[in-house]
């Protein structure tokens, strides 16, 4: 079974995303390793509508390759107001 890297708090990692400007929500948040030192990462954010215009991918990058040292990040952006995702949790 797989599960998130040890040295990387899953909730420490939520709490960064969440502290970007304009995030509004984190859900569907997976951390792994895909071989010893490279860490991965994929996640819905929610944004408001202007966030996905301004640099917001850059900026949630930035904070989690500073923060965590994950290199490769894949985010899903949803606006606020437009509901989750089909087949996906409430933001949180």
């Amino acid at each position: 079974m797989e599960s998130a890297p040890g040295h990387i708090d899953v909730d420490e990692v939520r709490e960064a995303i969440l502290a970007v400007e304009e995030v509004r929500g984190v859900h569907d948040l997976h951390v792994w390793t895909i071989t010893s030192g490279h860490e991965s990462l994929s996640a819905h954010v929610v944004t408001t509508e202007r966030g996905a215009q301004r640099g917001l991918l850059a900026d949630i990058r930035h904070a989690l390759h500073d923060r965590f040292g994950i290199h490769h990040v894949t985010i899903q952006v949803e606006a606020e107001g437009h509901g989750p995702c089909q087949g996906c949790d409430a933001p949180r």
